[in-house]
């Protein structure tokens, strides 16, 4: 999906109306925050605590960002924000603080990690994957899953040490196509077609090796003995981080335009009226950032160009997510394992279970090329075309399944993408720029952090922006 400033600007003006809460125009405020998910929250927490005066804005009608449990389907799945690993020493701890329980998941069953696999037109049993006519793979490769095909090359070629070596100048050398790098080493065109089928990037001739590296080193390198996740959901936590905080949350505020100025900043809303603070907090991701102005009463709001064409270039993972509960038990009537790891459009379908251990709901989780694909169909297009796929790789889903929920990422024009990668040749030219502050805008987000990704960079870049703020005002 394609956003333009116009496609952008319609959506603003249309959900101008669902503002909330208490805030007055011409209240006096310290730092205004762009963005309710995780590192907007944990910056207003943190900044009130030392006695600055915050106000949120969000452009969604719901806090969280990127964290979003789907309370009204069965089974409260995750669209994201799903595992939260016990080296993420910083949601541990505010979840600690505010009495938000943790718990590990449930252990899978031997069923449960069972998966069907259906490659090159043919379904293929895990324990058959070695010896069967349809494995094209390299005799080296041959007895490597599929799904796990992209760790075991990744582990055999990480030449970090640690987990945050992957910005150091020597190796910017890597800072290349992942599509490059897989042939350097030798691999096939069917071991790269597998790895590019369900890898969690746009595709592997659209991302840096630097960036593959970065995730694969984040698994292995950087502590994490296990996960655990929110008990309830996910959005407990961003519900219970919103209730401590004394300023104003406005939803349904899409800022247009920021003007930066000497003396503060003042955004600008879709219905024409404006908000002015000393400081901004800025957490959006840079997808939807690209569509705002930034506005100075010099030159240019953003003092670097490297910095701005960072906002406008930086990609966003598509994702696309597809909902299904089962009418039917299907998985028993033909007796192969309920979840699914396809190179079809399908991409992978996992299965949820219930405290008892029994499968009942799924998720059709596409990335990158197929998530755009379905996205351009059209919602019940796309749907049509998930069970027809279905049908065909398992006649037993027909009539036995149904979508009930569709969540894309890059569809929402709040956040235009699930999360963001690096293309090649942008981890060096833009690293030194991407958090840098912005006369008085200062940038937060996952987006923004060096060290770790998903909801622990969020937090970790929001104590990072505090302390610029204090260090400007004291």
């Amino acid at each position: 999906m394609i956003w333009n400033r116009r496609d952008f600007l319609k959506t603003m003006i249309a959900s101008s109306s669902l503002a909330i809460g208490g805030f007055q125009l011409g209240q006096k405020i310290d730092v205004v925050i762009i963005g309710a998910g995780l590192s907007g929250l944990y910056s207003a927490m943190l900044l009130e605590a030392q006695g600055y005066k915050v106000l949120i804005v969000e452009g969604n009608d719901r806090i969280g960002g990127r964290v979003f449990t789907l309370d009204h389907l069965e089974g409260r799945p995750e669209a994201g924000g799903t595992e939260i690993g016990d080296n993420y020493q910083r949601i541990i701890k505010i979840a600690n603080q505010l009495g938000v329980e943790l718990e590990e998941p449930a252990p899978m069953s031997a069923n449960a990690r069972d998966t069907l696999l259906h490659i090159n037109g043919k379904n293929i049993l895990m324990k058959d994957w070695a010896s069967d006519a349809a494995n094209g793979l390299e005799d080296k490769l041959k007895k490597i899953f599929p799904m796990l095909l992209e760790a075991d090359f990744l582990q055999k070629n990480m030449p970090f040490q640690s987990f945050e070596d992957w910005a150091k100048p020597e190796f910017a050398h890597l800072d290349i196509s992942y599509l490059q790098f897989l042939k350097s080493k030798g691999l096939s065109d069917e071991a790269i077609r597998l790895i590019d089928a369900n890898a969690n990037i746009n595709g592997v001739e659209v991302t840096s090796t630097l960036h593959a590296l970065r995730s694969a080193a984040m698994r292995t390198m950087s502590g994490s003995k296990k996960t655990m996740r929110v008990k309830g959901g996910s959005s407990r936590l961003v519900e219970a981080m919103s209730k401590t905080i004394k300023g104003d949350i406005l939803l349904g505020r899409g800022v247009v335009s920021i003007n930066n100025t000497k003396k503060g900043v003042s955004l600008t809303f879709a219905n024409g009226s404006k908000v002015k603070a000393r400081f901004a907090i800025c957490t959006l991701p840079f997808s939807v950032l690209r569509n705002i102005n930034i506005e100075s009463e010099t030159a240019t709001g953003l003092p670097h160009v490297i910095q701005a064409e960072a906002i406008d270039n930086l990609p966003y993972i598509a994702v696309s997510q597809y909902y299904l509960l089962p009418t039917k038990p299907f998985w028993k009537e033909d007796g192969l394992p309920p979840a699914m790891w396809t190179d079809t459009i399908l991409s992978r379908i996992f299965a949820g279970y219930n405290a008892q251990g029994e499968v009942n709901r799924f998720t059709c989780w596409a990335n990158g090329k197929e998530a755009i694909r379905l996205d351009k169909l059209g919602e019940a297009e796309a749907i049509h075309l998930i069970l027809k796929e279905l049908k065909r790789i398992r006649p037993s889903t027909e009539n036995s399944i149904e979508v009930v929920h569709t969540h894309s990422w890059q569809k929402n024009p709040y956040s235009q993408g699930a999360y963001h990668q690096y293309a090649p040749n942008q981890i060096t030219k833009y690293i030194p720029y991407l958090n840098k502050p912005a006369g008085n805008i200062h940038f937060a987000g996952e987006h923004t952090n060096f060290r770790f990704t998903g909801m622990e960079g969020a937090v970790e870049s929001a104590e990072r922006v505090v302390d610029e703020i204090k260090a400007r005002t004291k």
